[in-house]
């Protein structure tokens, strides 16, 4: 199992363990004597276990003799301390556990680690697991089982900060400004938001100011190569392995314009909703955060929201199922772009969708319209047969809005579409 920090792993984990607490033991790894901490711990239940000299291969074998889980939580660290922990464990698989009704889970937030050493086909315990499991953040539809009474367009100022991490989202009031509450936590001693991005990174990384640097021009609109080298005056052949190690560990996203997919054309994001709030305002700022003057601009975050609306849009879109697309993603090409592109290949259906972070108007979905018009005969796909369906989704479409949008064969979509998905995933 693994997955970013904060995620939930190990919540998971426990309630997982607790219909079997008698027959399994959970332990947190850390840097340093993890043999000798692991059998104390065990030896609660089972005092003999505390003779055993801290040789790993001993102890884990009469572990897994009176327990039927063992769970290894930050494994990671235990690798840090011995590399041939994996030997060990592959041994003991091939041995001791073959035939045995036993489980062991190896959990960890490293992603470079838990891809690396454990997951990879050099790994030695590559081949011998049955089951891996990523714990991804919740869909933007989920936070409501965490503020069951917070608006919508709350909800939407919550994700840009929380996206779907529960961690953050227990931080997070059940009322109030979301804006109010960052910049009251900014002045507080010890400040969560002001420390959590300095976390991740050292946990990831040794050395961290380039990355800082990288994510920065990433959060502030600097998404092909070109533009990050010119924001950050690295070189090119400088750059490339810094964004190659923040994708592999998870913090950006390569995306390439769909449907046609130009390698030369990629584009750079930042995969988590707070990291890149945390670089688009926190990061440039730390100067004057520091000293007490900065106060995060209202006007300022819902300009930001815009792009978090996309993606919540792309989300909802996949459970709606306008269309039964089986590819979906967004298109550009030089200074044209259009939000949402879904693909039926079969049907030979288009859907493509302009996201707006606003209340929409008559005027304002007819002038959408044109300009989508406009676009599609740039967009490379299936172009003399491709079956075109055109849509918008609004912060709030208005009624006479939507009812022109339907009549006219267009799709209409706001906030208020997420009360269907709702229902339907509730009945």
């Amino acid at each position: 199992m693994y997955g970013r920090r904060r995620v939930g792993k190990t919540y998971l984990l426990l309630k997982l363990l607790e219909d079997i607490s008698q027959k399994s033991l959970y332990y947190f790894c850390l840097e340093s004597k993890n043999v000798e901490r692991l059998k104390n711990k065990a030896s609660r239940k089972h005092p003999f276990l505390e003779k055993l000299r801290d040789d790993e291969e001993i102890v884990l074998e009469e572990i897994f003799n009176v327990y039927d889980v063992v769970v290894l939580d930050e494994f990671p660290n235990w690798i840090k301390e011995n590399k041939e922990i994996s030997v060990v464990l592959q041994k003991l698989i091939d041995t001791s556990l073959q035939f045995k009704n036993k489980k062991l889970i190896v959990c960890g937030s490293l992603l470079s680690f838990m891809k690396g050493e454990i997951m990879s086909y050099k790994s030695p315990l590559y081949g011998k697991k049955t089951l891996s499991m990523q714990v991804k953040p919740l869909k933007f539809a989920d936070l409501r089982e965490f503020f069951p009474s917070s608006p919508l367009q709350r909800l939407v100022g919550i994700y840009g900060i929380a996206g779907g991490v529960p961690y953050y989202l227990k931080l997070l009031p059940q009322k109030g400004d979301v804006v109010d509450y960052i910049n009251s936590d900014l002045k507080k001693k010890g400040s969560w938001i002001l420390q959590e991005a300095d976390f991740l990174l050292k946990y990831e990384f040794r050395e961290t100011r380039k990355y800082k640097l990288i994510l920065e021009a990433i959060a502030l609109g600097k998404n092909t190569v070109n533009e990050i080298k010119n924001y950050t005056y690295f070189s090119k052949t400088e750059i490339m392995p810094y964004l190659h190690n923040l994708k592999e560990v998870g913090l950006i996203k390569k995306i390439l314009p769909f449907p046609h997919k130009s390698k030369k054309n990629a584009h750079y994001f930042i995969a988590d909703n707070f990291m890149s709030f945390w670089f688009r305002f926190i990061h440039p700022n730390l100067s004057y955060i520091e000293e007490g003057t900065y106060h995060l601009d209202k006007k300022d975050y819902y300009n930001y929201l815009g792009n978090v609306f996309k993606d919540i849009a792309k989300q909802l879109l996949i459970d709606l199922k306008p269309i039964n697309f089986n590819k979906i993603g967004t298109w550009w090409h030089k200074d044209k772009e259009i939000d949402i592109i879904a693909i039926n290949e079969e049907t030979e259906e288009m859907l493509a969708v302009e996201v707006k972070w606003q209340d929409l108007k008559l005027r304002d979905v007819k002038s959408i319209i044109e300009e989508l018009h406009e676009k599609l005969p740039y967009v490379q796909w299936e172009n003399d047969k491709r079956k075109e369906i055109l849509g918008i989704f609004g912060k709030r479409i208005e009624k006479k809005a939507r009812k022109w949008l339907v009549s006219h064969g267009y799709k209409a979509w706001d906030l208020e579409d997420i009360k269907k998905i709702r229902k339907r995933k509730t009945n």
